[in-house]
């Protein structure tokens, strides 16, 4: 999978959404963004601060992830606190690193606090959403030392307050890289992605109580590595990318979903251009 550390990978940590987007609550004030991909081997560790009532950018002191400097990471928040994991990172040697530690991280004191490894494995590229006060993290892939590449099904959920995992049912549409989720209404929502070659459009509902649900496929062409938020109730997707042999295409549209009636609306594309591995979060409109 050397391929997809091609394009710098920026992880949100501290995403601020209304509390009714997300059922994991709102960590409020800044928002912190970081790990990644800088140049050829040179994967980061530290994390910028973004604060909307100034508009401005400061790195975070003191803030680097305990583990390794990686991308292609999780993370979600849960009361507070934001839980960061997984990953990979390239070595010199040309070898392959798939991380499967966790991490929790108080922005209000500025530690992070090491917690139960991800019994998944490691891996590049899952997902993860919080509902009901719980992270739930799956999907990715790996390279194995044969060369051959691995995408996984696989869920989890994580509970904070037991610092457990807990195997779930695996996603129905298959194993895959590069998907994106949110949560709406005590639900995530989780598609996308590719499998190989083949890039998905597909969308799933997950209900902790009854598990997945099929939903109608995402009106844009399938993609990977989109990015996906949630504001008012509604979820929304946009960019990502995809190669077909030695076509690349780099993705500006986007499109909102209604849990409510189901359906996908097109949306304004994004001024800034196509692309991939862009990171996306949503603030209380005031």
């Amino acid at each position: 999978m050397k391929t997809k550390y091609i394009i710098p990978f920026l992880l949100i940590i501290g995403m601020a959404c209304n509390k009714n987007d997300s059922a994991g609550g709102s960590i409020g004030g800044p928002i912190h963004v970081g790990l990644g991909l800088a140049r050829e081997e040179i994967f980061l560790s530290g994390f910028y601060r973004y604060n909307p009532s100034t508009s401005t950018w400061t790195r975070v002191e003191g803030a680097e992830l305990p583990g390794e400097g990686r991308a292609g990471a999780v993370a979600s928040v849960v009361n507070g606190q934001v839980y960061v994991g997984l990953g990979g990172r390239e070595e010199k040697e040309g070898e392959d690193i798939f991380f499967n530690d966790f991490y929790s991280y108080n922005p209000s004191t500025g530690t992070w606090t090491k917690k139960a490894v991800f019994p998944g494995g490691g891996k590049v590229f899952a997902v993860a959403f919080a509902v009901n006060g719980q992270v739930y993290v799956g999907l990715g892939g790996r390279e194995e030392k044969e060369g051959e590449n691995i995408f996984f099904d696989d869920f989890y959920s994580y509970n904070p307050s037991t610092d457990t995992w807990t195997k779930k049912a695996a996603f129905p549409g298959g194993g895959r890289t590069g998907a994106v989720a949110f949560a709406v209404g005590g639900q995530g929502y989780v598609g996308l992605g590719k499998d190989g070659s083949v890039y998905k459009n597909d969308f799933y509902s997950y209900d902790p109580l009854s598990g997945w649900k099929k939903l109608s496929d995402f009106l844009g062409e399938g993609r990977a590595s989109a990015v996906a938020f949630a504001i008012g109730g509604q979820g929304y997707v946009g960019l990502g990318g995809k190669q077909v042999e030695e076509d690349v295409s780099f993705e500006d549209d986007f499109y909102s979903y209604n849990p409510s009636t189901g359906t996908w609306t097109k949306k304004a594309v994004f001024p800034g251009g196509g692309r991939v591995f862009a990171v996306a979060f949503s603030l209380p409109i005031e």
